[in-house]
């Protein structure tokens, strides 16, 4: 009867200690998601001023929907002043709206091209064009490191078509994390159609 009883007893110390590490966990990301919310708050005393700024503060922001990754953020400088303000409204749609349509709506038979422009007022490429798929030299560009694995960054979010108001944000999907990793916010990667102009 003893070791019946210290059997329970065990078993309910471990599964108050497993639920006390999950709330730890929970209270953890709780605690990180709201000083980066802090951090990117901080930085709105003053408004951004370069593209980088802007994808830090969003990813400040939205901790929880939009990454950017090491290349992602590199690529931000070779934009100039005159796109900051579209790289706002694009990253914040991203954040927002293109976060929704990927992850909490039911999109199952919805144009996701046609919606989030109907939405947001920028183009979304779920996909490149066939010669551009077929050349591995352009695909090599769309690809990125993330959680030390390759990922395609294939999809991307369109904003202008001449320099110096154009940028292009490529991003891969987590469907794991629900979160849009972005691994290129600045010109265009070339393209079949590029090489050819």
């Amino acid at each position: 009867d003893q070791n019946i009883d210290l059997s329970k007893e065990i078993s309910r110390l471990n599964y108050l200690v497993q639920d006390l590490s999950q709330k730890h966990a929970a209270a953890s990301d709780s605690a990180r998601l709201a000083s980066s919310r802090l951090d990117a708050l901080n930085r709105l005393k003053h408004l951004p001023t370069t593209v980088r700024d802007v994808a830090e503060t969003i990813q400040g922001l939205f901790p929880e929907r939009i990454v950017f990754t090491p290349r992602g953020l590199a690529s931000t400088s070779d934009r100039t002043e005159a796109v900051v303000e579209l790289a706002w409204e694009c990253l914040w749609a991203m954040a927002t709206s293109l976060h929704s349509m990927f992850f909490v709506e039911d999109t199952q038979g919805v144009d996701l091209e046609r919606k989030f422009k109907e939405m947001s007022g920028f183009d979304l490429a779920m996909s490149e064009g066939k010669s551009t798929k077929k050349d591995k030299k352009f695909m090599n560009l769309r690809r990125d490191v993330y959680e030390g694995k390759t990922v395609e960054i294939v999809p991307h979010v369109k904003v202008g078509n001449k320099e110096p108001r154009l940028l292009r944000v490529h991003f891969y999907l987590d469907h794991d994390r629900e979160l849009i990793v972005v691994g290129h916010c600045g010109g265009h990667l070339d393209n079949f159609s590029t090489r050819n102009q």
